[in-house]
């Protein structure tokens, strides 16, 4: 079984935080999400910037870059 796993940095536009998400799916149709310093919801597409929230000050809408 393997595993592909997509990386997003994360600022806040709010406090200025950083830290990420980091997706992964594998070959039975399963996946996940693993957050650092941020909460909220993903899609299997991505993470949507309306529906993620820093956890120091609750500002939604950061800034997401795929690596």
């Amino acid at each position: 079984m393997s595993r592909e796993w997509d990386h997003y940095d994360v600022e806040c536009s709010g406090c200025g935080a950083t830290g990420s998400i980091r997706m992964w799916s594998d070959d039975w149709n399963r996946w996940g999400t693993e957050w650092d310093g941020f909460k909220g919801m993903t899609y299997v597409t991505g993470p949507k910037p309306e529906r993620v929230e820093c956890e120091k000050c609750g500002s939604s809408n950061p800034a997401i870059i795929r690596r």
